[in-house]
Order: structure tokens, then C-alpha cells, then sequence
């Protein structure tokens, strides 16, 4: 009977703690055999010093610097049998450590296609923060991440963003935050100092298609200046982090505290305006849409 990914992570870990075992004592024997070879060098050193200076005669020089010699010769090949048993342990825990990889990436794919609440407990042994949030991001669908009172969305636009962070992580050995989004450097402060992670799938909430506010599609031509309203004059990336609702909110004076309840419900480029009776609820504020489709709102 085949063993189920979970049972199979289970199995690894139990085989991964043996074998790590006779790494550690692999190690220590190295160690011990290194050290023995290192006297054992010294003591021929000081041999020689002695013959220099005349402290020993010819005869006994040459009697205990064969003694020596061959107790080196012997030491040195314990040391190079205990470093070849330390690389074979090493190579069975590293095939293992990515045997344990493979299969929890397996369980973070099937949780995501399970589950709407996933949890990925952190800090593992054989995937690193990187690795977890590389499996992450590889995820299909839209999932919000709440670290302390602060939401974070991973949509597809999210997800290609960190997906370059990690690229240059890899590179550099850390995470290269130059140049990033401040949402996706806070993510990624914050993230480094989790002992797990959570996230929630936003699901479609209507069947039916509903009248809805988007970013403002056309360029901005004039000689004013636009871009707190979210109306720009060319097109770049970064012009389009958030909704041009969040811009104006902002640009209207709306705290963060409160631009970060807005998000978590903007989760989309486009929002539905039935929608913002809640927003409207979750910041205390009245909010005036004015569209020339829909004047009633």
C-alpha cells in the first residue's frame, strides 16, 4: 500500500534523523582523526628542530623519525577513510533533505488545490524560506496573507514581482530589496520573521457580472499633473500598484490603517460597486461615484 505524502514527509524525516545521526559521528571521527595527524606532525617538527641543533644524535633521528613517519602515514589514512564516510553520510542526507522537498511541495500544491485556508509551517530543515515561498508563488489563484494587522494579496501581478525577488535572492545569497515595491520589500521584511504562514483564497464572490470601478485606461495628455488621482501621462509598471480607489483615497487623506482594510477587500483591479457599501462601511466613510452608466451611486 503506497503511503500518502504526508506519511511518506513522515518516513523521510525518521530516515533523514538516522542518517543525520552518522553524519554528526562521521564528523566527530574526522575531527578526531585530523587532530591525531596534526600532532603527529608537530611532533615530527620538533624531531627535525632537535636534529638542527644537534639536540639528538643521527641514529636516534633516524629510528624515531620512522616511527613517526609511519604513525603519520597511518593517521592520515584514518583521516582520509573518515572524510570519505562523512561525504557518503552527507550525499545520503542531501538526496534525502531533497526527497523531503519534493514530497512537501507535493502536500503545499495539494493544500492549495484543498484547501481555502492553507498553513505552511516554516523554518524546515530541508526547504529553505526561499524554497517555501518559490512553491508559494507558483500556486495558481488569488490568496490574501494577513502578518500582524497588516494584508498582503498575492495575484498573478504579485506573484511575478516576488518571483524576480527570489531569482536575485538566489544570486546574491539574500533577498535583493533595491528597487522593489515598498508592499512587496514589507512583505518580505515581515515574511523573514515568521514561524509560519497563512493564507486565506479569495474566492469570486458573484456568478454574475456587476457594474465595477478599474484603473483608468486612458493616458493623461494635459500639462497637469495627474498621478495622485491615478491618471498618468505614460505607461509604467509601477504607476499600477494599487486601484485608482486606493489612490484617491489616499489622495483624499485616508489614513494607512484604514487604506489597508480598504485592500483587503479590493483584492482585483476591478471593483464591483456593490462592493463599496462595505468599504464605505469598514472606513467610516460616505463615498460619492460618480459615473456617467450608473448616476444613482
Amino acid at each position: 500500500m503506497s503511503r500518502t505524502p504526508e506519511q511518506n514527509l513522515a518516513f523521510l524525516s525518521k530516515k533523514a534523523n538516522a542518517v543525520n545521526i552518522t553524519v554528526l559521528k562521521a564528523e566527530a571521527a574526522a575531527i578526531r582523526a585530523e587532530k591525531k595527524d596534526d600532532n603527529l606532525l608537530a611532533e615530527l617538527e620538533a624531531l627535525r628542530y632537535y636534529r638542527r641543533h644537534k639536540l639528538i644524535d643521527a641514529r636516534s633521528y633516524k629510528t624515531e623519525k620512522n616511527k613517526l613517519v609511519a604513525k603519520e602515514e597511518t593517521a592520515y589514512d584514518k583521516l582520509l577513510n573518515a572524510l570519505d564516510k562523512l561525504e557518503d553520510s552527507n550525499k545520503k542526507l542531501t538526496s534525502i533533505r531533497g526527497q523531503q522537498k519534493s514530497t512537501f511541495e507535493t502536500i503545499i500544491e495539494k493544500q492549495f488545490r484543498s484547501n481555502d485556508t492553507v498553513r505552511i509551517n516554516m523554518g524546515n530543515d530541508f526547504m529553505t524560506d526561499q524554497d517555501v515561498l518559490r512553491a508559494i508563488v507558483k500556486q495558481p489563484g488569488q490568496w490574501t496573507v494577513k502578518v500582524k494587522d497588516k494584508y498582503f494579496t498575492l495575484n498573478d501581478k504579485t506573484k511575478l514581482r516576488l518571483k524576480d525577488i527570489i531569482k536575485k535572492a538566489t544570486v546574491v545569497g539574500g533577498y535583493y530589496l533595491e528597487g522593489a515595491e515598498p508592499s512587496d520589500a514589507e512583505f518580505i521584511e515581515e515574511y523573514e520573521d515568521l514561524n509560519y504562514i497563512e493564507l486565506k483564497k479569495v474566492e469570486k464572490k458573484h456568478k454574475y457580472n456587476f457594474a465595477n470601478d478599474a484603473f483608468f485606461k486612458y493616458l493623461n495628455l494635459t500639462k497637469f499633473n495627474l498621478n495622485r488621482y491615478g491618471i498618468f501621462s505614460s505607461i509604467k509598471v509601477e504607476n499600477y500598484n494599487d486601484t485608482c480607489l486606493i489612490d484617491a483615497l489616499r489622495a483624499g487623506g485616508l489614513s494607512e490603517k484604514k487604506l489597508e482594510l480598504v485592500k483587503h477587500v479590493v483584492k482585483d483591479r476591478n471593483v464591483p460597486h456593490k462592493d463599496l457599501k462595505e468599504i464605505s462601511k469598514h472606513i467610516e466613510c460616505k463615498l460619492i461615484i460618480k459615473n456617467e452608466n450608473y448616476k444613482h451611486l
